[in-house]
């Protein structure tokens, strides 16, 4: 009989000095995305991959990315769009010169998501439209014409009573 002790842990810095981990996936809340990249960095890991959006704004990327090629740890922002056969294709036909020039890109992801309940309807755990869908559509454009674009703009419309994008 072979038997498994588990382990709850509520601080992610106990667990990193128990275990020792040479990953952390963080697929946490947005609102503490920072926080779990910096204690994974100074917790020495290895790599980390943070769920999308991996920040709430620059200036806190910026800072992870700082502390993790200080301490010569990779950090990825997990999108899922990058893995995607489609969208591999997609980018082989680009890299081939089979499309021709890029001048112009539009794109649309949305969702049905309503329920006030849901981290997605609620900005002060990084939620609304824009962190949780916008990201994808401006992350694939630059996956897909390998610069950075030279605008981005956004419209939307805040959910009812709320500070949060619906749309």
């Amino acid at each position: 009989l072979i038997t498994h002790q588990i382990s709850l842990y509520h601080l992610l810095k106990r667990l990193l000095l128990e275990q020792q981990p040479d990953i952390l996936i963080d697929a946490s809340w947005p609102s503490v995305h920072m926080q779990n990249v910096m204690d994974g960095v100074r917790g020495g890991v290895k790599g980390i991959l943070s769920e999308k959006p991996i920040a709430l704004n620059a200036t806190q990327v910026a800072e992870m990315v700082q502390a993790a090629k200080s301490n010569n740890v990779i950090l990825m922002e997990g999108l899922m769009f990058h893995y995607q056969p489609q969208i591999l294709a997609v980018k082989k036909r680009l890299l081939n010169g089979d499309i021709g020039d890029i001048r112009y890109v539009r794109a649309t992801f949305s969702s049905g998501m309503v329920d006030r309940r849901n981290w997605r309807m609620r900005s002060e755990l990084g939620g609304g439209a824009g962190m949780d869908l916008g990201c994808y559509c401006i992350s694939c454009i630059r996956y897909l014409i390998g610069t950075e674009p030279v605008s981005v703009s956004a419209t939307g419309t805040l959910a009812a009573g709320s500070d949060v994008w619906q749309t």
